[in-house]
């Protein structure tokens, strides 16, 4: 897991062979404009999901982990926590959908980070992540889905 402010997103492009050119896409964009969609990359290495959404109580928010995409997840308007813990310690699939890339878990994550605007937060597949956690509110987000070979 990588957290840290958009201001230093460039730094972290040597973690993955497409960061660069996702890094350099994500600056090209205007956050304020951004539609809730889909928008695919011309070559199929990433593609970005805009999204509003309710933010939930943490005995709501189960724990996801991903095989075949790195996370990305940058807050457009608003602010959550995302409840993180390392995906070898989860003991309890709920529900395991490799078609869709997700795999839900029933555990307590031991770690919050609080994601607000001007920041970001990359999950790996070792990254077992509940989003969206807060008391009340929406947030605006995109999630950056790096495809991992």
């Amino acid at each position: 897991m990588v957290f840290d402010s958009l201001d230093n997103l460039e730094k972290y492009a040597s973690l993955h062979k497409s960061f660069g050119k996702v890094f350099k896409y994500i600056r090209s964009l205007d956050f304020s404009s951004l539609e809730v969609g889909r928008i695919e990359s011309e070559d199929g290495s990433f593609y970005i999901n805009v999204d509003e959404a309710e933010l939930r109580t943490i005995d709501k928010a189960h724990p996801e982990a991903h095989d075949r995409y790195i996370d990305i997840q940058i807050p457009l308007s608003g602010s959550e926590y995302v409840a993180c813990m390392d995906r070898s310690r989860c003991e309890n699939l709920i529900e395991a959908n490799p078609q869709n890339d997700i795999s839900f878990y029933g555990d307590l994550p031991d770690t919050y980070v609080a994601l607000k605007e001007g920041c970001f937060i990359i999950l790996f597949p070792q990254d077992a992540h509940a989003p969206l956690v807060g008391t009340k509110g929406r947030v605006k987000k995109m999630v950056v889905k790096v495809l991992i070979d």
